[in-house]
């Protein structure tokens, strides 16, 4: 004889239509956009896929690396106005508002609805990457004002959740990706 399983009703305002931003954004080892310099800048937009370029001209850089960093490589139905709350799309549309804000979800619903309002949310991983290489090396050299070699890999490692071998060979070769189109 089966077990008698226990059902509890699920309420449908479970989910609040905000969520603290750091819940779903996690502790990212990335920059906030606005800190970066502007070769930085540069070298992240160049390696850009076309359709992140769309969507950073719709709701602006800093939000679209959150929205790369979070929701990279996966699709989202966006909507044009807030979903009702209880349907499949009232979750995504939280869980996405609580990285970009609701208004920036709207704001991608009013531009994509029109192609059937799925949209494609590229990684972006030659711009992450790059990126992350940089923050390497520039927080490398920071550490080694009080600490030695070792300890500032092994610090480094823990934080970009790297291994030490791996952060001391980025360092060593000093991978700074220059921009497409750039002179050595």
């Amino acid at each position: 004889m089966g077990a008698l399983v226990k059902c509890f009703p699920i309420s449908l305002n479970i989910f609040p239509r905000q969520y603290p931003r750091q819940e779903l954004k996690g502790e990212s080892v990335l920059p906030d956009y606005d800190q970066l310099d502007d070769e930085s800048k540069a070298l992240i937009v160049s390696l850009l896929p076309a359709v992140a370029t769309e969507i950073a001209e719709v709701i602006g850089f800093g939000p679209a690396l959150d929205l790369f960093n979070a929701f990279g490589g996966t699709e989202a139905y966006l909507y044009k106005s807030v979903p009702p709350l209880g349907c499949v799309g009232a979750i995504r549309f939280a869980e996405l508002g609580a990285v970009i804000g609701e208004e920036n979800v709207l704001r991608l619903g009013n531009t994509y609805n029109s192609e059937g309002g799925h949209i494609y949310i590229p990684r972006c991983q030659a711009a992450m990457n790059a990126l992350k290489t940089r923050q390497i090396v520039a927080e490398f050299d920071e550490l080694l004002k009080t600490r030695t070699v070792r300890d500032a890999a092994n610090k480094l490692a823990r934080r970009f959740r790297l291994s030490n071998r791996q952060i001391e060979k980025i360092v060593n070769g000093r991978k700074q990706c220059k921009p497409k189109g750039a002179t050595p």
